[in-house]
């Protein structure tokens, strides 16, 4: 008896959102209004089928096993159809009506999640005999795990909700995301993103907590208010300013697409590398038909220009050719001279020094570097123009050489191994003659030859006479003789 007397109640209680539901059908099938159906059809579907269900089961007898599981059913579909009468009464007939059809669907999610949960709660408590605290109190670590790997989600939905309170961001305000160049209008607000329709028209979906934490510039006041443009043109710095803001401003102007209330106006905005900047500020009803107004006005701005003799600049740059360069070099007369210092190369005539100079090389050695090492194979000697070098005999030091002094003349004119290593105490200025630049002087003038045996003998008796004089064991240098037979084997002179 129980059983029947809920279900009829049950029944009774069904008839009220399929007779809504059904009246809404009929509303729209008679009126052609555009009425949301999104929830009415398969409510309907939902309510016959309890009211099926109540009417075949009714009149047979049904185990009593069995009662509570078509009473929990009977109640679920029941309490899903008032929840979808409740969701349709306050979402789509009374915010759709009141946001005349603009409904943004953070604000209708939210509201039919809460629409649902509390059904979804009722069902719990009513039908399957739950209590709410314990599932809480269950759920509590479930609850932060999901916290914490949704941190991303939540952080757009709480955006979301700034979003929503902020009158900045209200739909139909147009903003320009400069990082993303991303130029449009708000037209929908969701839990995870924001809508932006931009001119193009395309739909931009951007999350919401970048919304939040990024500059978000917003064109206008509000929406309805008038939208302000700022649009640059370059002109020759030929065209006196105040002609060119006249004949921009007579542009604007003849623009019916913009507003005269606020008034455009024209400025010099900088002087840049191939003309003057100007500044052309206008107002638009609508910032979506910037495209449109923009190519009128440049369009009007093209022929006006025109017709007044100028034109625009074009990027101009400047070309410089540069050819290479050695980037150590030293004046011929100032090479000359520091030959002719060098004691064995006095027998050297001025014709010789004259070929000999554009063979010679200027080198730079930084402190630290070796310009010559203890054993190596050598053909070249040095000359001191500017700096200090340290002489080193087996790892030790022995000796200094500073500007005006010169080193390995033995190798240059023997070809003998370097006796000592030089190394550069600080930034040197060196001229190197090397075998190659003065074998065709020898070769034009054998006799040269001699010449260079005595002073080369000579320099050889003060260098032993040096380290006699420190102590140093020295050995004899050689007989003039010997001298000027390595020289010319060296040279290839018999």
């Amino acid at each position: 008896m129980t059983f029947k007397f809920l279900l009829s109640n049950v029944t009774l209680l069904l008839l009220v959102p399929l007779g809504f539901f059904l009246l809404v059908a009929i509303v729209r099938a008679v009126t052609g209004k555009d009425l949301p159906m999104s929830r009415v059809w398969w409510t309907i579907k939902a309510a016959l089928f309890g009211i099926f269900l109540a009417f075949v089961i009714g009149p047979f007898k049904v185990p009593v096993e069995y009662t509570p599981y078509i009473l929990e059913i009977h109640g679920l579909i029941m309490l899903l159809c008032w929840a979808n009468l409740v969701a349709y009464l306050l979402v789509d007939l009374y915010l759709h009506h009141r946001m005349k059809g603009k409904v943004p669907s953070f604000l209708r999610d939210l509201l039919l999640l809460g629409v649902y949960l509390f059904f979804g709660a009722t069902a719990l408590r009513v039908i399957f005999d739950i209590n709410m605290a314990s599932i809480l109190t269950t759920t509590t670590v479930l609850t932060a795990a999901l916290a914490f790997a949704m941190q991303t989600s939540l952080a757009n939905i709480i955006s979301g909700f700034q979003i929503q309170a902020d009158e900045a961001f209200r739909r139909g305000t147009w903003v320009w995301i400069k990082e993303k160049d991303i130029t449009g209008e708000i037209v929908n607000v969701g839990f995870r993103y924001s809508t932006v329709r931009t001119l193009e028209d395309h739909l931009v979906h951007v999350p919401n907590h970048y919304m939040t934490q990024n500059v978000v510039h917003s064109i206008g006041t509000h929406p309805g208010a008038p939208q302000p443009v700022n649009l640059k043109v370059l002109l020759d710095y030929a065209f006196s300013p105040e002609r060119a803001k006249a004949i921009l401003l007579d542009a604007l102007r003849d623009e019916p697409g913009i507003l005269r209330e606020p008034a455009p106006w024209v400025k010099v905005d900088g002087f840049m590398d191939s003309g003057i900047h100007y500044n052309l500020r206008f107002y638009l009803e609508e910032y979506a038909t910037l495209l449109e107004a923009r190519d009128r006005i440049l369009r009007r701005v093209w022929y006006a220009v025109t017709r007044e003799g100028q034109t625009f600049p074009y990027p101009h740059r400047e070309i410089v050719r540069k050819e290479p360069a050695p980037t150590f070099q030293m004046d011929s007369a100032a090479i000359r001279a520091n030959l002719r210092r060098i004691e064995i190369l006095s027998p050297l005539g001025e014709e010789d020094l004259d070929s000999l100079v554009p063979h010679v090389r200027l080198c730079v050695y930084g402190r630290g570097e070796t310009v010559v090492r203890q054993g190596e194979e050598g053909d070249s000697l040095f000359i001191v123009l500017r700096g200090g070098l340290e002489v080193r005999f087996d790892g030790k030091k022995v000796g200094k050489l500073s500007e005006g002094e010169f080193f390995g003349e033995m190798s240059l004119l023997t070809g003998e191994k370097r006796h000592a290593t030089v190394v550069a105490a600080e930034e040197v200025r060196l001229i190197e003659v090397s075998k190659e630049a003065l074998s065709p002087v020898i070769s034009s003038h054998p006799s040269i030859l001699t010449g260079l045996s005595d002073r080369l003998e000579r320099r050889l008796e003060q260098i032993a006479a040096a380290r006699r004089a420190s102590a140093e064991e020295a050995e004899h240098p050689p007989p003039q003789d010997a001298i000027l037979q390595k020289l010319r084997r060296f040279f290839g002179i018999s």
